[in-house]
């Protein structure tokens, strides 16, 4: 029984497919399926799904990465932290169906359907890893707003600074609602319902459903680091206001003394 290894990557916010798929029609052959694409090369195969992720199932491993170095070329916004998952997978045709165990999966077929199922698993379950590390930067970055605001009443921080964080933390906010839409079940499965099986086999097994829960309440976090970064830059700038136009009356009566006094002289 020869264990063959499943590798994945997280290695950017999107491809651009199209340009991708034009480059390499010329070297292997493509099939498409929604937003997935995937070819053979060897006795392996790779999936390449649109929103970042590759998912490679066996084939030489200097072959393999010279394909991959190919295929980031057509990333967008790369990652600095690639996300790396890996499992090993043996065809076993004498089990009545497909399980996952202790990271091993036994396929009791080698059809290349049930590995694109997987696949469609494998690669939601590393995109939201990757929003789980970019969640967990952004508040071990801004954990001291809180920590500052508790000690000292206000958040030491200049309007251009607060302005800054919120922005950062809008814009991871944006990408969870994305996340949340590539985590639904992928629209594939309308087409293949007797797949979808084995997608919610490695859905379980990943643990996807209670880690999106985790990252949600991440996100209600975020959502009150918000609000709380927009009524102190509110009330800095109330503060502003008032200052001014404290020194504006002092000027006014200041003047209105002079006046007085010369008027006297």
């Amino acid at each position: 029984m020869e264990k063959s290894q499943l590798k994945a990557l997280c290695t950017c916010e999107y491809f651009k497919i199209d340009e991708l798929k034009a480059s390499f029609e010329y070297q292997y052959m493509l099939f498409s399926v929604r937003d997935v694409t995937y070819f053979s090369i060897g006795n392996g195969t790779i999936f390449i799904f649109t929103y970042g992720v590759i998912v490679c199932w066996g084939g030489d491993s200097i072959i393999l990465q010279n394909v991959l170095e190919k295929i980031r070329q057509f990333e967008v916004n790369s990652l600095k932290d690639i996300e790396i998952d890996k499992l090993t997978y043996v065809l076993q045709e004498d089990i009545d169906a497909t399980k996952i165990n202790l990271d091993t999966i036994y396929l009791h077929s080698d059809d290349t359907m049930i590995k694109f199922a997987i696949s469609h698993g494998v690669a939601q379950s590393l995109k939201l890893s990757s929003f789980e590390m970019s969640i967990q930067k952004a508040i071990d970055e801004t954990e001291h707003i809180p920590r500052n605001l508790s000690i000292s009443g206000r958040v030491n921080m200049t309007r251009k600074s607060i302005a800054k964080f919120r922005g950062m933390l809008f814009l991871e906010k944006a990408n969870i609602h994305l996340l949340s839409g590539l985590l639904d079940t992928p629209e594939f499965f309308w087409d293949f319902p007797e797949l979808e099986k084995f997608y919610q086999m490695t859905n379980n097994y990943l643990d996807v459903a209670p880690r999106t829960i985790v990252l949600n309440k991440k996100l209600d976090i975020i959502q009150e680091l918000l609000h709380m970064l927009a009524d102190e830059q509110n009330h800095k700038y109330s503060s502003t206001l008032e200052w001014i136009i404290i020194v504006l009356i002092a000027i006014e009566i200041l003047f209105t003394i002079l006046h007085d006094f010369l008027r006297l002289i």
